[in-house]
């Protein structure tokens, strides 16, 4: 390929004669700014994204938890994930350990539905809500409940959802051979739902093998304050409940499931 002469002087022309076609364009910036669409395409979806970060901070429909979220709750949320999966991992076979791995992934997803419960120190990791179901505060009596039902009612026997004499049960008879509640006769997982049930009568045992018990009052209702591990719950004296509420004040009994 032979070389053109250099010229001294390089003119439109002259490199009109290499074949080479001059590009004629400019830009100038319009007095409103850049648009978008004179961008290259990924610049154009930074940008975007950037757009729709910062209209959350001004749009009524973003709720105001989301505007709020920072950067160390990420972290902090992060965090917790990796503690779920280090539970995970653990990958243990023995019941008690079992229980608290349990207990640590309740805890960390807040599983709890709103209600409130306290670490006992218990060996099977249990843990107990601080109120009866039905109860504002834990020395409220609550609710009251045929074993089996879910729903109060007045009168307590004549009235039972399962039969009325133990020799024509519908169910949790000789014929089914069920003994424990299940859960949709479970007034405290019917009625809290998530995880919680009315304790079984080993949990309650256990309770009592495990936990400090002293008499007393709390805001004026008598009732036992049961201890361990540095927390407590109160059972009141709530009574119990037949066609009437006896013993509310002296005694209490309650159900195991």
């Amino acid at each position: 390929m032979n070389k053109p002469t250099i010229p001294a002087a390089i003119t439109e022309s002259t490199i009109s004669g290499w074949g080479f076609t001059k590009n004629t364009g400019d830009y100038t910036k319009p007095s409103t700014g850049i648009p978008k669409s004179d961008l290259a395409t990924a610049v154009q979806t930074s940008l975007g994204k950037a757009d729709t970060a910062l209209q959350s901070e001004s749009d009524p429909t973003v709720p105001s938890y989301v505007k709020s979220i920072t950067q160390q709750d990420i972290n902090n949320w992060n965090a917790k994930l990796g503690d779920i999966d280090d539970i995970l991992d653990s990958e243990s076979t023995n019941p008690v350990e079992n229980q608290a791995i349990y207990n640590e992934l309740y805890e960390l997803s807040a599983d709890n539905n709103g209600h409130e419960y306290v670490d006992l120190g218990l060996p099977s990791g249990t843990l107990w809500a601080t109120t009866n179901v039905g109860a504002t505060n834990p020395e409220d009596y609550g609710s009251y409940f045929a074993w089996g039902e879910t729903e109060t009612k007045t009168n307590y026997w004549n009235t039972y959802k399962y039969g009325t004499s133990s020799s024509n049960f519908t169910k949790y008879n000789s014929t089914d051979g069920l003994t424990t509640l299940e859960a949709e006769d479970d007034a405290a997982h019917v009625l809290w739902g998530g995880s919680w049930q009315i304790p079984t009568e080993t949990q309650i045992q256990e309770l009592i093998d495990n936990c400090t018990w002293v008499w007393g009052k709390v805001n004026g209702k008598n009732g036992y304050t049961i201890s361990g591990n540095g927390n407590s719950i109160f059972l009141p004296a709530a009574g119990y409940r037949g066609e009437s509420l006896n013993s509310a004040g002296s005694s209490g009994k309650y159900w195991s499931s």
